[in-house]
This record gives structure tokens, C-alpha cells and sequence, in this order.
């Protein structure tokens, strides 16, 4: 039996996004201690249920103040040598380079970070300083020791670029965190269409071209309805109030929040869009495909794994949305080509995208499986069963 520390930068994803893997992992007879900033009572509940503990860790998701960050890499050491981990897995920007780093200094002996995407300091806007600084926190970070799992190509091929790590790291490529393809269970399509984007308002996940392209639409389909859902925040990096107010007004989009369950959003749907500008692997997506929904997103890092176009869905390219409107268009006019996209998502969900896939991989690659396949799994493996 192994003692795993898990190291996320908000607590409700320990349950949402990690939950499967860590039930995964307490099955195969580990002891797990899942660590986040300010859990509320409920998900600590919910992680007692699973059978794993929890400790919370002192880390600012967003903030740059590097004093409060020290002090928080200086507690996580503190705990991480007073528990002695055998294995320390972290996931997202933060928690990979501070908790990495933590690890190594409190010598724990198996690190493995998951790139579940790039995040802002990666980004067109992003300051040089900020990239620079980020890179060179993640070479400290990355030893070779750890294990590296991306879900998508693109990001690997980029952190090699980079130098942050190289070919002596076990690199393994996963096909995003995975769905719950139970859970989220195939439905059938409503007879009206509808359009369904779920995300963070943020500028970056093509929020402002998906209402743009219900704008267009709306001019000639007066009756097709944009949803949105999705938690808004007052920052420069999110859309203002005042402009999800508008285009609520204007009659452009239909806005439903935030959900903590979507899947009732999702089945009341014809087709879900994800116009991101760049993602690890967007669950968003993975989600509506496993309740067999169609799919439009962009030609983009991280989305483009989700579609193959033509077959479940229509890839176009970032930051256009008349070419949105085009394909959204294309469902409006051909209800038939949807419903054979729908079953096709379906089928790629299962078999690229079932989670207990996805964590089968991550526990091999961290010698955490009670009974391993035997073979020693490669520097870079792939686990992909549809096609490309």
C-alpha cells in the first residue's frame, strides 16, 4: 500500500474532475490525502465517503504575490515531510510548480504532474515577464524523477520546446481527465435545435464569438436559442457584467448561470460549442459527448482531439465566428446529420475518453495498480482507441 498526496487549486475539483481516480486509487489499496485551498464542509465529506482525508493547503489560485506563494510552498513541505508520502500527484499551473517543488525539497519519492492545460501565462496576452517567469519556476519545478502526463500533444511538444523537461522524463500523453461515461449517460437529442456553451465567461474560451455568432443567426432564425452557462467573474480576463447583461437583453443568448450539475443543460440541448482559444483536453466537451451530443469547437490545442471533423462534429478555426455561425448553421438546416454525429461522439467517448481508461494510465505510469499489466509502460504512451 502507498500513501498518495493529491494537490489541486480548488477543492470542489477533487470531487468533480479527481473524484473517479482517487476512489480508483483507495480501491487498489492506497491511502490517499487530497489537499486544496479552503475546502467547505461538503466536499470534505464527500472525500471521507470515497475513503481519503483531506488537508488544506495555503495557495492563492491566481494571485502573483510571491511572499504568500513562499509561504505556502514552506507549509507544504512541512506537511509533506511530517506525512511521508510515497507519491505526490499534482494538477493545474500552481499546484504543479509549488507542490513539485515541495515535493522535491521533502524528498518524496514519486512525483507526477498533470498539464491539464497551459492557462494564461501561456497565452498571446501574457506578459513576456510572466513567460519567462513561469518557464523557469517549471524547470525548477520538473526533476527527473517526476512522471509528466499531458493531454495533448501540443503541450508536450511545447514543454519540450521549452526545455522543461526532456526525453530522460517519463512523458505520457492522456486523453484528458476522462468522463464518467455512466454518469454522464447517452440522451436522446430534443426535437428543437439549441446551442449550449459551458465555461468560465472568460475572453479565452470564445465567449464573445459564440454571442457574436447568435447575433448572426438570431437575424434569420429568430426562434434557434444560444444558452450559456458559467460563472462570471470581475476581472480583466472574463467578459464585463454589463456585456452578458446586453447580450441577455438584446435576446442573443439565453443565460442559465452557474450549474453545479449540467447534465440537465446538456440533454436540453441539439448541440454543444466550445469556441476556446487553447485547452489541455476541455471536459466541457468530453461531457456533452458522452450524452451524445454533437459537437462544434476550434481547430485548437486540446480541442481538436475531442472532434473528428465531419464525423462528430465541426472543427473551425479560433476567434471566428462567422465561421461559428456557418456550422451552427449547418445543424439548422440538416436535424439528420446531428443525430448521426451524436451517436458518433458517443461511440469516441467510449472508447477514447472513459475515465476509468484515462486512470488506468495515470495509475500505471505511477506504479500504483494492485495488479499492473506487467510490461513497463513506455516514456510516452498514448491511450487512444479511436481514430485520429
Amino acid at each position: 500500500m502507498a500513501k498518495v498526496v493529491i494537490i489541486g487549486n480548488l477543492s470542489r475539483c477533487l470531487i468533480t474532475f479527481r473524484g473517479p481516480l482517487i476512489k480508483e486509487m483507495i480501491e487498489n489499496g492506497h491511502d490517499v490525502i487530497a489537499c486544496a485551498p479552503d475546502a467547505p464542509e461538503n466536499i470534505k465529506e464527500e472525500l471521507n465517503k470515497l475513503g481519503a482525508s483531506y488537508h488544506d493547503i495555503s495557495l492563492d489560485r491566481t494571485g502573483m504575490n510571491f511572499l504568500q506563494d513562499l509561504r505556502g510552498i514552506l507549509n507544504m513541505v512541512r506537511f509533506l515531510k511530517r506525512v511521508k508520502p510515497d507519491v505526490v500527484l499534482t494538477y493545474t499551473i500552481k499546484p504543479n510548480i509549488y507542490g513539485s517543488i515541495s515535493a522535491n525539497i521533502a524528498k518524496v519519492p514519486m512525483v507526477g504532474s498533470i498539464i491539464t492545460g497551459l492557462g494564461h501565462p501561456f497565452s498571446d496576452s501574457a506578459s513576456v515577464i510572466l513567460k519567462l517567469a513561469t518557464v523557469f519556476l517549471y524547470r525548477l519545478a520538473i526533476t527527473k524523477k517526476h512522471v509528466m502526463f499531458f493531454q495533448n500533444r501540443d503541450d508536450m511538444d511545447l514543454f519540450l520546446e521549452k526545455k522543461i523537461v526532456d526525453k530522460q522524463n517519463r512523458l505520457v500523453l492522456i486523453n484528458g481527465s476522462g468522463v464518467d461515461i455512466k454518469y454522464f449517460s447517452s440522451k436522446k437529442l430534443p426535437a428543437q435545435i439549441s446551442f449550449l456553451l459551458i465555461a468560465r465567461l472568460l475572453k479565452e474560451k470564445g465567449v464573445r464569438e459564440y454571442a457574436e455568432a447568435a447575433k448572426i443567426l438570431k437575424k434569420k432564425y429568430p426562434d434557434i436559442v444560444f444558452r450559456l452557462v458559467g460563472p462570471i467573474k470581475d476581472d480583466r480576463f472574463h467578459i464585463t457584467q454589463d456585456e452578458l447583461d446586453q447580450w441577455v437583453k438584446e435576446g442573443r443568448i439565453e443565460f442559465l448561470g452557474f450549474l453545479d450539475d449540467v447534465r440537465n443543460a446538456v440533454e436540453d440541448a441539439f448541440v454543444y460549442v466550445l469556441p476556446s482559444y487553447r485547452e489541455g483536453t476541455p471536459r466541457s466537451v468530453l461531457e456533452a459527448m458522452a450524452m451524445s451530443r454533437p459537437i462544434i469547437t476550434t481547430d485548437a490545442p486540446g480541442c481538436r482531439e475531442t472532434v473528428i471533423d465531419g464525423v462528430n462534429g465541426f472543427l473551425i478555426p479560433v476567434g471566428d465566428s462567422e465561421a461559428l455561425a456557418k456550422a451552427m448553421e449547418k445543424f439548422i438546416l440538416q436535424p439528420s446529420m446531428g443525430h448521426m454525429m451524436a451517436s458518433a461522439s458517443r461511440r469516441i467517448a467510449e472508447e477514447k475518453f472513459d475515465v476509468e481508461k484515462v486512470n488506468h494510465v495515470i495509475l500505471d505510469n505511477l506504479g500504483l495498480l494492485s495488479n499492473p499489466c506487467g510490461q513497463k509502460s513506455p516514456k510516452v504512451a498514448v491511450n487512444s482507441a479511436s481514430p485520429d
